[in-house]
């Protein structure tokens, strides 16, 4: 449990909501996915943040991803 807790706050999980993965780390994650509940539940609750934020600001994409990147140092 405590990999898939590590893998989870790798931030990696971020960077392919935002497609900024490589193909093989979007491989991975597909697959940590498909095998484990917790992720594929973080992966959504990421996706509505990212939504619900986009919604609320009017700041431009790229402003955001280098927020989110200066976040995930």
């Amino acid at each position: 449990m405590d990999k898939i807790n590590d893998y989870i706050n790798s931030g990696i999980l971020e960077l392919y909501v935002l497609g900024m993965t490589s193909p093989e780390e979007t491989s991975e994650v597909n697959k940590m996915a498909s095998l484990h509940e917790e992720v594929r539940t973080e992966i959504e609750e990421i996706t509505r943040a990212l939504q619900i934020d986009a919604a609320n600001t009017m700041m431009p994409k790229r402003c955001m991803l280098k927020l989110l990147a200066i976040l995930l140092k």
